[in-house]
């Protein structure tokens, strides 16, 4: 998803309908990648990394 159509939806939402569950994925879709190549890991990659150990790392890791 690009910025605009996102600025779009979330513009919208604060106007009419303010879904915290829609703001609050908005959210989450604007952070940073954990580590480069987070987001095309599959859940078991990442709990491996996370299981062979980088406390910063795992600290980064934010559940969606």
């Amino acid at each position: 998803m690009t910025n605009r159509p996102r600025a779009t939806i979330e513009s919208y939402e604060r106007r009419q309908e303010n879904r915290s569950t829609v703001l609050d994925r908005i959210d989450v879709l604007r952070r940073e990648e954990p580590w480069p190549g987070y987001d095309e890991l599959t859940v078991a990659e990442i709990q491996g990394v996370l299981h062979d150990g980088d406390a910063h790392q795992a600290k980064d890791v934010v559940a969606v």
